[in-house]
């Protein structure tokens, strides 16, 4: 347990962090998203080899899906607004970050 060096709340409604928190959040964000990322990148990969009418294309954009939404419930479970495909907006006492995947950073909105 002494390499836990913050607990975020799950599942809060409005959560509103401090701007000193936003780093952490961006951390976690890119933990998050990184596994999801290589998978879905995979399966674009793999799909582009594929007629579209092919079994395993469908398989292949059902995986994708779930991904992506299994993706957009761990950030909304970490109270930021998925924008879009690996794209969050952090809400700040006193200002709007935006997000994206693989950025180390947010950007001031």
């Amino acid at each position: 347990m002494n390499n836990v060096s913050n607990i975020f709340p799950i599942s809060h409604k409005n959560c509103v962090y401090h701007d000193a928190e936003v780093q952490d959040i961006v951390n976690l964000l890119n933990t998050i998203s990184k596994k999801s990322y290589l998978k879905v990148n995979e399966c674009k990969s793999r799909l582009k080899c594929l007629k579209n009418n092919d079994p395993k294309a469908i398989i292949l954009q059902e995986n994708i899906n779930s991904t992506l939404q299994k993706w957009s419930e761990h950030t909304k479970r970490i109270g930021v607004v998925p924008l879009g495909v690996f794209r969050c907006k952090i809400a700040t006492e006193d200002n709007t970050y935006i997000w994206e995947y693989p950025n180390k950073k947010a950007d001031l909105l």
